[in-house]
C-alpha cells in the first residue's frame, strides 16, 4: 500500500497480483465504488480514489478466487 494515510479524494496504490474481475474493493472496512478504482492492464497495480473517512484498517479485494486482505492498515485522515 503506498502511501499508507490519506484525504479521501486521494489515490492510493495497492500492488499485488491476479487483481482481475474484482467484485469489491474496501478501506478500511468502508466499500469503494467500481467506478472510483483502476486496475493495471497487467492486474498488479489498483489505483484507489481515498472514500469519505475517518476510518483506519486494512485494504481487502474481492474476486472469484476469494478475498485478499493486505497485511498493513491504510489510516483515512
Amino acid at each position: 500500500i503506498n502511501p499508507t494515510s490519506g484525504n479521501a479524494g486521494s489515490t492510493v496504490t495497492v500492488t499485488g497480483a491476479n487483481f482481475v474481475n474484482l467484485t469489491s474493493v474496501k478501506v478500511a472496512g468502508i466499500t469503494v465504488a467500481p467506478a472510483n478504482y483502476t486496475i493495471n492492464s497487467g492486474g498488479t497495480q489498483i489505483f484507489v480514489t481515498v472514500p469519505t473517512g475517518p476510518a483506519s484498517g486494512p485494504i481487502a479485494v474481492v474476486n472469484a478466487a476469494g478475498t485478499a486482505t493486505s497485511s498493513s492498515s491504510f489510516t483515512i485522515n
